[in-house]
């Protein structure tokens, strides 16, 4: 009988709501998210969120990153350190097609869950989403906090 543990062992994945403040043009404002994420091991993983973000410009996103895991075995432990970054795609909700419907952009973030159960933590992460060529251009940047499941 073959084992398949080894490689499969290596793999996690993890899902989870998030929510926060921040900032966009020096004003107060306020995001909602959802995402997750598949861990490929030695702490290199690839996910997606979708989110919104409320407040006088308001807009919604769609992220495409990767993520390091400083700790590299972090489905057995239960602090889980966190880098990410990559592509995001901001768009108004309401014009679904139109010529200033969408724009493209990055993201950078650092975050940590905390799994208190297995399946189960908090996640608390600062992220940075940056919308280059619009005049004057956007940097929205949040302090988030959510649950975290896996």
């Amino acid at each position: 009988m073959a084992n398949f543990a080894g490689p499969a062992s290596a793999q996690s994945s993890n899902g989870y709501a998030i929510g926060g403040v921040g900032s966009y043009s020096s004003k107060l404002i306020s995001q909602a998210a959802i995402g997750g994420e598949m861990v490929f091991g030695k702490g290199f993983g690839a996910g997606g969120e979708l989110g919104f973000i409320a407040g006088h410009d308001s807009f919604g996103f769609l992220s495409l990153n990767g993520y390091y895991h400083l700790l590299h075995n972090g489905a057995k432990r239960k602090l889980d350190p966190f880098l990410t970054g990559g592509y995001t795609l901001a768009f108004d909700p309401l014009v679904v097609f139109g010529p200033r419907s969408a724009s493209n952009g990055a993201n950078i973030g650092v975050g940590l869950n905390y799994w208190f159960l297995h399946h189960l933590g908090v996640r608390a992460e600062f992220r940075d989403i940056v919308i280059p060529g619009n005049l004057p251009g956007v940097n929205s940047w949040g302090i988030r906090g959510g649950i975290a499941f896996r």
